[in-house]
């Protein structure tokens, strides 16, 4: 039986995994493709698709869904996209999803087993406080194994970020100041949009946080618990087969 350290444990050593290879598609050559065809640009695409599972919204609610990107650029592509509704710019990011699957996981052999797994954690989850895990699981799943694996990716990762995002709130802070407190800074912020002065007011409000590095702390432990407890699903030997399966599709995707 798996101890609860022991599924804390899994939950830890897999969060830069999960990370990543949910989020490999949405800054792809199919993700690229397929913004390049509805006339927009590849963030604007990535961005509009990723919360519009959600339904409608205005920018405002956007970015408090997305968490990690400023409400300049959320408006600017909320106005580049007006065209597109959500229906149909959810429908083209799981499309992109499902397309990056088929050209990169086919040769994942235990596809179907890693995706029924994490399938499994995402399906038994609480997600009432979770909004994207929750709509993009009411999102109807490819049947072919490699773009159901990109989906349950996509799923295991929306999981894995809505429950950080909401220990960062639970907590008092936000993810600018919460990355000025990591090794990552002020070029992270840069990288996804943060312009000087957005960085500078978030600068301002980590200065007035005293306790910042243990706030930044246990996030992390209330992060890597509520993970723990969506684990909790498997079975110790099905929560083995999961880690090794998805450290297989990390080296299946690695460059070279």
């Amino acid at each position: 039986m798996q101890t609860a350290t022991e599924s804390t444990d899994v939950a830890r050593a897999t969060h830069e995994t999960v990370l990543r290879l949910g989020g490999l598609f949405m800054n792809s050559t199919e993700m690229a493709a397929a913004a390049k065809r509805q006339g927009l640009s590849e963030q604007v695409m990535c961005l509009r698709g990723r919360v519009a599972a959600a339904g409608e919204m205005d920018a405002a609610r956007a970015t408090e869904l997305l968490g990690s990107f400023p409400r300049s650029i959320v408006r600017v592509a909320w106005r580049h996209s007006s065209a597109l509704s959500a229906a149909e710019a959810a429908a083209v990011y799981a499309g992109v999803c499902a397309e990056w699957g088929h050209d990169h996981l086919n040769a994942v052999s235990d596809a179907a087993v890693v995706a029924d797994l994490a399938e499994k954690v995402v399906d038994a989850s609480d997600v009432v406080d979770l909004p994207l895990a929750g709509a993009w699981r009411r999102w109807q799943r490819p049947t072919a194994s490699a773009a159901r694996l990109a989906h349950a990716l996509m799923l295991l990762r929306e999981l894995r970020f809505g429950l950080h995002l909401a220990a960062i709130r639970a907590n008092g802070l936000s993810i600018p100041v919460v990355v000025l407190a990591s090794h990552r800074g002020v070029d992270s912020l840069r990288r996804a949009g943060w312009s000087g002065s957005e960085i500078a007011a978030a600068q301002r409000a980590a200065r007035h946080v005293g306790d910042l590095g243990d706030r930044c702390a246990i996030v992390d432990v209330e992060a890597d618990l509520g993970f723990s407890s969506c684990l909790g699903v498997l079975d110790v030997y099905a929560q083995r087969t999961l880690v090794d399966g998805l450290a297989r599709v990390d080296w299946a995707t690695r460059p070279g």
